[in-house]
């Protein structure tokens, strides 16, 4: 149930699976009605965003408003009780392929497959655009992300894009930007050539979103720079 590698507290007893039991169901009430609350979600969005302009009232409206409807406490109570993805082997071999010794194969003994093992097994060109100024999904996670990805096979291609001064949510904080790397990327992907070539150009491109200019970069995963505590945080995460 739970799509997402960070969240899912593993409640013992408790799959996921709605309905909630009532230890389950109460906290999560208790502690959605929390995080909806007018003024938390303002400050979530000051938090998260690299640019406060790219925010208004309108957007803490509309985001209350999607938490009104039926069933919202059941759903966050799953989110948050359930465990983190778990994905049968047997359905990953039908998938991918891994060598005598890789961390697929580890994790084939386990009969179960966490994210990374998930992201390694992933048959298709992947395409990762982070928010350089991300407080919560920070470029160290791309890093982790990518180096785990280029264990597939060698004509899989995995790329990443920063967004410089943009936070969490690239695709309303800045549209323009990510519609360029979209776009870039999807033309590529029709290329009967196969040609590989660079979605930004050297040097970064800059574009002039309605509350302010981010640079597009495009980076290997050898030149994301992480701290020791982004380090710490990737591991423990």
């Amino acid at each position: 149930l739970n799509a997402t590698p960070f969240w899912g507290l593993n409640l013992p007893g408790w799959s996921g699976h709605l309905p909630a039991p009532a230890l389950a169901k109460r906290t999560g009430r208790f502690l959605f009605d929390r995080i909806r609350d007018y003024n938390t979600i303002r400050e979530y969005l000051k938090a998260c965003y690299g640019n406060a302009a790219a925010f208004d009232e309108q957007l803490v409206q509309d985001i209350r408003a999607c938490t009104n409807g039926p069933g919202g406490h059941a759903a966050f109570a799953s989110i948050l009780w359930s465990p983190p993805v778990k994905v049968s082997l047997p359905d990953l071999q039908e998938d991918a392929e891994w060598s005598k010794g890789s961390a697929l194969e580890t994790a084939a003994a386990s009969e179960q497959a966490d994210f990374e093992a998930c992201l390694q097994a992933l048959q298709c060109d992947v395409l990762l655009a982070f928010g350089g100024a991300d407080p919560w999904c920070k470029p160290a996670f791309a890093k982790r992300m990518l180096q785990r990805l280029s264990r597939r096979r060698l004509e899989l291609q995995q790329r990443y894009v920063e967004l410089s001064g943009v936070g969490h949510c690239p695709n309303h904080e800045a549209p323009k930007a990510v519609a360029q790397v979209l776009t870039a990327w999807l033309q590529q992907r029709g290329d009967e050539a196969g040609e590989v070539t660079s979605l930004v150009p050297a040097g970064g491109v800059v574009v002039e979103e309605e509350w302010g200019k981010t640079v597009m970069t495009e980076r290997a995963e050898s030149e994301i720079e992480v701290t020791w505590a982004d380090r710490l945080a990737t591991n423990f995460l």
